[in-house]
């Protein structure tokens, strides 16, 4: 996922690690099984935020654009955390690591 693409997806994690560089800053050493990304593009319909490289080889479940909001955002729970989420991600400069959940899948 390159920052500035237009976001199609959102992925979670089932092996492997990965990487987050916004602007070529390493932002997140290490996402791992469990974590969620690419939820900003597709809540708040702008570009990638952020780029996500795998350092492992990693396997990655694709949730498409249109999956991903027919479930999260008709569930009125589960928008405002996705929102939520997604607007913290955007403000956090100094602790992007505390910022993904224990994701309920």
């Amino acid at each position: 996922m390159t920052q500035g693409e237009v976001g199609d997806s959102f992925y979670v994690v089932d092996s492997g690690e990965l990487s987050v560089t916004v602007d070529g800053v390493v932002r997140r050493h290490r996402m791992g099984p469990g974590d969620g990304f690419g939820e900003i593009a597709l809540i708040c319909e702008m570009p990638r935020t952020a780029t996500v490289t795998a350092t492992t080889t990693a396997r990655l479940l694709r949730v498409s654009a249109e999956d991903f909001l027919s479930t999260v955002v008709p569930n009125a729970r589960g928008a405002r955390l996705a929102r939520t989420l997604a607007e913290a991600r955007l403000r956090s400069d100094e602790h992007p690591d505390a910022l993904t959940p224990d994701w309920e899948l």
